[in-house]
Order: structure tokens, then C-alpha cells, then sequence
């Protein structure tokens, strides 16, 4: 492979590793920042949209539920997470976290809805940035290089 066409690959993948990891702070900041100040409440599901997944192979839920906040005050969300299989059945409790300034702010309270995004671009960014090390590993000992440079 030419030197400067290996130099463009590292850089972009090592690139590519540094804002994945970065997305992945920003997103669990993010989470840490809504959950530390979030009302945990009981919600239930009063609805369970279906939709085509992104290759049409199987059927996707959202789930829309209810919850109170402190004062009582009763609101309706539509999750902005879909799943299959579905997160529960219509009339299934749930545990939500609100945050108390704007309970209109809400998710449900489950492992992947708190780490899923992190893990996914953490990972994504970890992969990239054990692929840049390499091939700059390999660069630098010069094993990648060709009679022609």
C-alpha cells in the first residue's frame, strides 16, 4: 500500500475512534447529568406502536405510557425508543424518570436506554481505535512497506 494513501487510512481511523469516544462522553454526561436530578415514578403502558423495522424482517414496538408526577398531574408519553420484542404488554408497569423542573422530560428507566448509545459508539470508537493503533504500529516498523515506498 502507498505510504501516503496508509498515512490518509490511519488518520481517519484513529479520527474516526476520537470522535466515536467522544460522542460516547457527551452521551454519558448527558445521562449522568438527567438521571442525577430525575424523579423516579411508576409508569404504564397504555400503547405499543407498531411500525416496519429498518429491514422490514420484523415488527418494531414504541411504547406509549403514562405516569404522575408529584403533584399528581397525569401525562402521556410516546417513547423515542423502539424495540423488538416490545419492552412489555399494554397495562404492564413500568419505571420511568422525570425530571421534576419539566416532567415532560422523561425515559424509561432501563439499562439500555441509559448506556445502549454510550456502549454502541464506545464500542464503535474502541474497534477504530485498536485498528488506527495497529496499522500505525505496522507503519512504524515498517512492515507495510512496499519496494515502490
Amino acid at each position: 500500500m502507498n505510504k501516503r494513501v496508509f498515512s490518509i487510512v490511519i488518520t481517519a481511523t484513529l479520527g474516526s475512534a476520537v470522535l466515536f469516544l467522544a460522542g460516547a462522553v457527551c452521551f454519558v454526561h448527558r445521562n449522568h447529568s438527567f438521571n442525577a436530578s430525575a424523579v423516579r415514578a411508576e409508569g404504564t403502558i397504555v400503547e405499543l406502536i407498531e411500525s416496519a423495522s429498518s429491514d422490514s424482517h420484523r415488527r418494531m414496538y414504541t411504547p406509549v405510557f403514562t405516569y404522575r408526577d408529584r403533584n399528581g398531574t397525569e401525562y402521556r408519553h410516546k417513547s423515542s425508543h423502539s424495540s423488538y420484542p416490545p419492552i412489555g404488554e399494554v397495562g404492564d408497569k413500568i419505571e420511568v424518570l422525570y425530571d421534576p423542573k419539566d416532567p415532560s422530560r422523561v425515559k424509561i428507566n432501563t439499562f439500555f436506554g441509559n448506556w445502549g448509545v454510550p456502549l454502541i459508539l464506545g464500542g464503535i470508537g474502541l474497534v477504530d481505535a485498536i485498528v488506527g493503533l495497529a496499522f500505525l504500529a505496522v507503519s512504524r516498523s515498517g512492515c507495510g512497506r512496499t519496494e515502490n515506498g
